[in-house]
């Protein structure tokens, strides 16, 4: 289904254009195409009428329905980083707080809602035809958004000076879980793309809320996402080490375990 390369790839060309509120109307634009050809979009001059809920079955039956709730997701998390923009662009030396604070976060909830409910149609994977990888690929974006408005969360607005850094754990968890499913990912398809998504958002995240978090800038971003990956999720953990039996594990036994193979091969 391509989830990633869906997301990545409608990011990209808009923002080659333009920023967050170009990618917004455009995303929009694009959602009302979908409806329109899906025969879920509201007639002109109409009155609106809630839609019924996206199923397994409509995803399994056309993929468009899977892009309805991508881009609806997309549109409330472009929404959300135009209004931080434009924000910043005005106050460069205040914090976001107030109305417009709760307006961001409130855009980014509801994109992570969506994309939850990405995960739970496309678990039914006998229903939607959905593969281990599409799952895989579902919690990756999930994750991410998460991480994005835990991120918002701890990041703007005025906090007490005794703040505790461990307030960052649960914008850490997210982003590493993220990001060891892309790097799963990466190691099992070789695709460039997931290498660019690392590159691009996931690492930077880590590497800031980690420094929030007074985390050592000597320790690398892989062995954060480790230490921070909810290795209590069963689930998840199984799915991860079927593309990558080593991606949990530390990189010096990694090491050793090639080296291991290496000398056995030869010997």
């Amino acid at each position: 289904m391509d989830i990633t390369h869906f997301v990545a790839g409608f990011r990209e060309s808009a923002f080659l254009l333009g920023d967050h509120d170009t990618y917004h109307g455009q995303v929009s634009r694009r959602l009302r195409i979908v409806q329109k050809k899906l025969g879920r979009a509201t007639p002109k001059n109409a009155k609106y009428a809630a839609k019924a809920a996206v199923t397994a079955e409509d995803i399994a039956k056309d993929k468009e329905y899977l892009h309805i709730l991508l881009l609806t997701s997309e549109r409330t998390w472009a929404q959300a980083m135009a209004v931080k923009a434009s924000h910043s662009e005005d106050n460069a030396d205040k914090n976001i707080t107030g109305s417009t604070r709760k307006h961001i976060l409130s855009r980014l909830h509801r994109a992570v809602e969506t994309a939850k409910q990405v995960e739970e149609l496309l678990s039914d994977t006998s229903a939607s035809g959905a593969t281990d990888t599409d799952l895989l690929e579902a919690k990756a974006y999930r994750y991410a958004l998460a991480g994005a408005e835990e991120f918002e969360k701890q990041a703007e607005g005025i906090k007490a000076k005794n703040a505790s850094p461990q307030r960052w754990n649960t914008c850490l968890t997210n982003f590493s879980a993220a990001r060891i499913i892309y790097s799963s990912l990466l190691k099992a398809t070789k695709k460039d793309l997931f290498k660019e998504v690392l590159a691009g958002t996931t690492d930077p995240s880590i590497r800031y809320a980690a420094y929030q978090a007074r985390i050592p800038r000597t320790v690398g971003v892989p062995a954060i996402a480790r230490k921070f990956f909810p290795k209590d999720d069963a689930g998840l953990v199984k799915s991860v080490q079927q593309l990558d039996p080593a991606a949990l594990e530390e990189e010096d036994a990694s090491a050793a375990r090639k080296l291991f193979y290496t000398l056995r091969l030869r010997f």
